[in-house]
This record gives structure tokens, C-alpha cells and sequence, in this order.
């Protein structure tokens, strides 16, 4: 089963990874793209760019293409993450992005060896208490995220992983992913 955790930045995917793994440790988390990047010396631009968004889509679908179909495993990220990050650091800055073909193959191929993609949106009260880094470009995020994951999936095939949304508390977020593998291999 192999499970990509969406969301824009703040939201409680890598909490949610770590809490369902201390509950379910037949289960392993790989690397946010970022930091698989960082390991090896990229260099990230001072602020997010679309550049450093294509080098982590191809990272991510790397990764993911990379896993065997019967490991047990959750991915911190879904390519969907970097095209939505690509569009918002464009629209913020008064440009208009598009993905290119090669984006596209890439998150269409990513997707079919996917079995599943988790969607943590933001809530309302925002659960990150502190300040958070870049708040226009989490938001717009999270609203491309939606609208891609949740409300437009025929930019990909028919082979497109099974979708949801998950939201609560940390426990109820550990049970309804629980909850939704289970459904997925019909348990």
C-alpha cells in the first residue's frame, strides 16, 4: 500500500505520518522530497521558487515510482503538491502558470503506483499556533490542492489512487487514515 500525505505547508502531514507509524509500525515514511534534496547538496533558492518546486516533482515521483507495490509505506507529499506551489508562487507573483507535458506524464505515472492520496487541508482555527513562513502562498496552496485533488482529477487517467480528505484531531486523523486503508484493501 503505498499512500501519499498532501498538503500545503503547516497543515499536519508529517504529524500524521509519525503518528500513524507509532500506531502502526508495519508502515514506513519516506522523506519529504525537500529534505531527500538536502541530503544530496541542492541548493534551494532563498525564497520558494517554480524552479525548486520541479526539482521536488521529480524527487517525488522518483521516490514513489521507486517503491515496490507491496511495501507499506507513506509519503510525505504528493506530486500534486509542487504543481499547486508552482501555480500559487506564479500567481503571487502576477503570472500565470501552467504545467508542462513533462509535469504532467510525471504526475499522471507517480499516480498510477499510488494507492492512495491523503488531503490534510487547513482548518479553521488554524491548528499551528506560532507564526508560519510564506501564509499568502500556504493558502493559495491549499486552495489549488482542493480544487486539483479533490475537485479536478481528469488531468490524470483512469489508473488515478483512490482520494481523501482528512481532517480532526491527531487521533481522529491516525483513525480515519486507519480507516480508509482498510476500506481500500477491503477489510
Amino acid at each position: 500500500m503505498r499512500i501519499a500525505i498532501s498538503g500545503t505547508h503547516g497543515c499536519g502531514k508529517t504529524t500524521l505520518i509519525n503518528d500513524f507509524i507509532e500506531k502502526h509500525p508495519e508502515y514506513s515514511a519516506e522523506l519529504e522530497p525537500y529534505w531527500e534534496l538536502s541530503s544530496t547538496g541542492y541548493t534551494f533558492d532563498s525564497e520558494p521558487s517554480v524552479a525548486d518546486m520541479d526539482q521536488q516533482l521529480e524527487t517525488s515521483a522518483r521516490m514513489i515510482l521507486a517503491s515496490q507495490s507491496d511495501e507499506l509505506i507513506l509519503f510525505d507529499r504528493s506530486p500534486f503538491d509542487y504543481l499547486a506551489y508552482s501555480k500559487a508562487i506564479e500567481e503571487l507573483c502576477g503570472n500565470e502558470w501552467k504545467p508542462t507535458e513533462h509535469q504532467m506524464k510525471l504526475l499522471e505515472k507517480a499516480n498510477e503506483a499510488l494507492d492512495l492520496v491523503v488531503f490534510v487541508p487547513l482548518t479553521s482555527p488554524d491548528e499551528v499556533s506560532g507564526s508560519i513562513q510564506y501564509p499568502k502562498l500556504r493558502g493559495a496552496v491549499d486552495r489549488y490542492l482542493r480544487g486539483s485533488i479533490l475537485g479536478d482529477l481528469t488531468i490524470t487517467n483512469q489508473s488515478s489512487p483512490s482520494i481523501v480528505e482528512i481532517s480532526g484531531t491527531r487521533s481522529q486523523r491516525v483513525e480515519k487514515l486507519y480507516a480508509a486503508i482498510s476500506d481500500l484493501a477491503g477489510e
